[in-house]
C-alpha cells in the first residue's frame, strides 16, 4: 500500500457526534442571549447599549 492509496475519511459517527455538538452548543447560545439582554433591562430599565448623554446629544444635534 502506497502512501497515496489510503483514504482519509471521517466516520459517520463522529460526524454525526461533532454535528450534535454544535447544534446544542448554538441553541444554547440562542436561548441565553436574549434572557441576558431582557434581565439587564429589567434591573436597568435600559439596555446594555445605552449610549451616554454626550452621544445622543452628539445624534440629535449634528444628524438631522
Amino acid at each position: 500500500m502506497g502512501l497515496g492509496t489510503k483514504k482519509n475519511y471521517i466516520s459517520h459517527e463522529v460526524l454525526t457526534l461533532f454535528l450534535l455538538i454544535i447544534n446544542t452548543e448554538y441553541l444554547a447560545v440562542k436561548l441565553s442571549v436574549p434572557q441576558y439582554f431582557n434581565e439587564y433591562e429589567a434591573i436597568n430599565g435600559y439596555g446594555p447599549a445605552h449610549p451616554s448623554s454626550w452621544i445622543r446629544g452628539l445624534f440629535y444635534n449634528v444628524m438631522p
